[in-house]
């Protein structure tokens, strides 16, 4: 009877949280979230959305996205501008990255050399580190 009545009730609850009136209803005036950079409730982007997203500054500078990946297994290193990434839930082990003018390096103590091609698609999946820099043009 137990199993019965809370799978209705947590079937019913999922229907009305699915609007979220109570929570719209009591941030719906909340500047003082606004003003430390919340500017809407959690939804379901993937992390890796905002991370690899150019950022607006508030005059319109579009920032450009670089990054600096270092590959499982001492693989070496790939640098470059972002260009193109899957969105995908961040459940899902495989997101490809797009660089365009991408580098390769080795190890650490090596320079990087340009790769002679119009970019390199990398997974994600293979990368131990990413560091990310955002670059106003």
């Amino acid at each position: 009877m137990s199993f019965a009545v809370s799978h209705w009730l947590g079937l019913a609850y999922g229907v009305w949280r699915s609007e979220a009136p109570i929570t719209k209803f009591a941030l719906r005036n909340a500047t003082w979230l606004q003003r430390r950079g919340v500017t809407g409730l959690l939804g379901e982007k993937p992390i890796i959305y905002e991370i690899l997203s150019a950022n607006v500054s508030g005059d319109g500078t579009e920032y450009k996205v670089f990054v600096e990946l270092e590959m499982k297994n001492q693989l070496g290193f790939y640098s470059g501008q972002v260009s193109q990434f899957a969105i995908v839930r961040d459940e899902e082990p495989h997101k490809p990255i797009y660089l365009i003018d991408a580098a390769y390096r080795q190890t650490l103590a090596d320079d990087y050399v340009l790769i002679e091609s119009d970019g390199v698609l990398l997974d994600l999946a293979d990368v131990a580190q990413v560091l990310v820099r955002q670059v106003a043009p």
